[in-house]
């Protein structure tokens, strides 16, 4: 797979979320302090639409159970061990770009 236009900066505001679908793939898109960040939009404890949760600063909160997630690097805050499957994520003039194959997922 290669990077894919998904969306711009102009829609995606500092402290903002946003669900898309590409490549069949639910994907939540972050704007942390002006870093965007890609996540598949899963908790990975029931599967809840962690689109459908909530955004402070750089904690990203499920709203099934309450996990809490690090916005920035998808790491587990409460409980540690969780990790978010995140993808990798490039701007190019103002254009946000992900890729969802199996060579732009990273492993945190």
């Amino acid at each position: 797979m290669a990077y894919r236009r998904v969306a711009t900066l102009d829609e995606l505001w500092d402290g903002e979320m946003m669900f898309l679908e590409t490549e069949g793939q639910g994907v939540l898109l972050v704007n942390v302090d002006g870093g965007i960040h890609a996540y598949a939009d899963s908790c990975p404890h029931l599967g809840t639409r962690l689109s459908q949760g909530s955004l402070q600063r750089h904690l990203l909160t499920c709203s099934t159970h309450g996990w809490e997630f690090d916005a920035c690097s998808g790491r587990g805050i409460n409980p540690k061990t969780a990790c978010l499957k995140s993808f990798a994520v490039k701007v190019d003039n103002g254009d946000i770009l992900i890729d969802v194959g199996p060579a732009g997922v990273k492993d945190d």
